[in-house]
C-alpha cells in the first residue's frame, strides 16, 4: 500500500497535536490540583486521587485501547478518546462535589488512554523508514507540553476561575480533536 509523503506528514502532525493535548493535560494536573484543594476543601489525599485515577487509567487500559484500534480504526478510537477528554473537562466545570470529580476525570483518563495509544499506533503503522525520527518528534512534543500547559492552565484559572477554565479547556480539546480527525479525511 503506497501512501503519499504529504499524507504521512499530516498523519505525523495530527498525532503530534493529539499527543501534545493528551500529555499536556495530564502533566498540568498540578495546577488544577492546587485550585481543587481550595475549591473543594476536601483535603490533599482526596484531591490527589483525581490525578492518580487519571494516570492509572491511561496506563492500565492501554491493551484495551490497542485492541479497539485494531478492531475499529485508530482514527475512530482517537476521535472518541478526544471527545471523552473534552467532555470530561467540560463536565468537570459543573461539579460541586469532589466525588463527582473522580467520575469526570475517569472519563478524561479513558479518553487520554484511547488517544495516546492510537497516536502511537499511527506512528508505528505508517512510518517504516523514518520511524525513529517520528517517535523522536512525538517524544519532544511531550517536553513542549510539560512546559506550556501549566502556564496555559494558570492563565485560564486566573482569568476565568476554575469552573470556567475547565469549560474552556474542554471546548478547546474537543474542537482540536475534531479538527484533527476531520482534517485528515481524504
Amino acid at each position: 500500500m503506497y501512501i503519499h509523503v504529504t499524507a504521512i506528514f499530516f498523519l505525523l502532525i495530527g498525532s503530534v497535536i493529539i499527543y501534545l493535548l493528551g500529555i499536556g493535560s495530564l502533566k498540568a494536573f498540578g495546577v488544577l490540583y492546587t485550585e481543587m484543594l481550595d475549591h473543594f476543601s476536601a483535603g490533599s489525599g482526596n484531591t490527589a486521587w483525581i490525578g492518580s485515577i487519571t494516570w492509572f487509567l491511561v496506563h492500565v487500559l492501554a491493551p484495551l485501547a490497542s485492541f479497539l484500534c485494531r478492531r475499529y480504526s485508530f482514527r475512530l478510537v482517537s476521535l472518541v478518546g478526544g471527545l471523552m477528554v473534552g467532555c470530561g473537562y467540560f463536565l468537570s466545570g459543573f461539579v460541586t462535589l469532589i466525588e463527582l470529580m473522580y467520575l469526570t476525570f475517569t472519563i478524561i483518563g479513558i479518553g487520554n488512554c484511547l488517544s495516546h495509544v492510537s497516536s502511537a499506533i499511527i506512528i508505528n503503522s505508517y512510518f517504516k523508514k523514518r520511524r525513529t525520527l517520528a517517535n523522536g518528534v512525538m517524544a519532544s512534543v511531550g517536553g513542549v507540553a510539560v512546559l506550556s500547559f501549566p502556564s496555559l492552565y494558570r492563565y485560564l484559572i486566573d482569568k476565568y476561575g476554575l469552573s470556567q477554565a475547565l469549560w474552556v479547556i474542554g471546548a478547546f480539546v474537543s474542537f482540536v480533536w475534531r479538527a484533527v480527525y476531520f482534517g485528515s479525511q481524504k
